[in-house]
C-alpha cells in the first residue's frame, strides 16, 4: 500500500469468512488513526463487530457485490449483541468507501453503520459512506443519529430489518 494507508492483513486479519477478524481491524484503524490514513480491506470475508472508526481516517475496500450476492471486500457481522458492525460515532470527517456489510440476520436491532451520540456536538460530524452495500442488518443499514451534515452516495442498502438510512 502506499504511504499513508494501511491493510489489515498487515495486522493479523486472515478474511477467511471463519476466523472474527474485529481485533486486528480495530488495530489498524487505531494505527490510520495516529496519522489521518486510511485502512484498505482486500477482497475476502472479514468477520467483525463494534469495529471503531477515528477522526479523519478513512476505510475502503473493492466494490465488486451485486444485488444478490455479497462479494470484494466483505465485512460480515460476528458477533449478535454488537450494536454494530461499524461504528463512526465521534470520527469526525471519516470516509467508508467500497465496502460490502454484512448482518446475516443476527441478533436484535444491530445496525450496519452507527453513529449513536447523546446530542448534536460542537463539531460537524461530516462522514461520507460511498459504494457500498449495507445489508441483512436486524436494525438499520446505516444509523446516523443526531448527525449535522453527511453524505451517502452510490450505495445499496438492502434487507435491513429498520431503515435502510435513519
Amino acid at each position: 500500500m502506499e504511504q499513508g494507508s494501511f491493510n489489515v492483513r498487515d495486522f493479523g486479519a486472515l478474511g477467511d469468512g471463519k476466523t472474527d477478524d474485529s481485533a486486528a481491524i480495530q488495530r489498524a484503524l487505531d494505527a490510520a488513526g495516529e496519522k489521518q490514513a486510511t485502512v484498505f480491506v482486500p477482497p475476502g470475508e472479514f468477520m467483525a463487530a463494534g469495529v471503531k472508526l477515528r477522526p479523519h481516517t478513512g476505510i475502503m475496500g473493492h466494490p465488486t457485490w451485486s444485488f444478490r450476492e455479497p462479494g470484494g471486500s466483505i465485512l460480515r457481522l460476528s458477533d449478535p449483541t454488537a450494536k454494530c458492525l461499524l461504528d463512526i460515532t465521534g470520527a469526525f470527517g471519516a470516509t467508508v468507501h467500497g465496502l460490502c456489510l454484512h448482518g446475516g440476520g443476527l441478533g436484535q436491532g444491530v445496525h450496519g453503520i452507527l453513529i449513536d451520540k447523546p446530542e448534536y456536538g460542537k463539531e460537524e460530524d461530516t462522514p461520507r459512506i460511498e459504494r457500498c452495500k449495507v445489508g441483512r442488518f436486524t436494525g438499520d443499514g446505516v444509523h446516523l443519529g443526531r448527525v449535522w451534515c453527511f453524505s451517502v452516495r452510490h450505495c445499496m442498502l438492502d434487507h435491513n430489518g429498520g431503515a435502510g438510512l435513519s
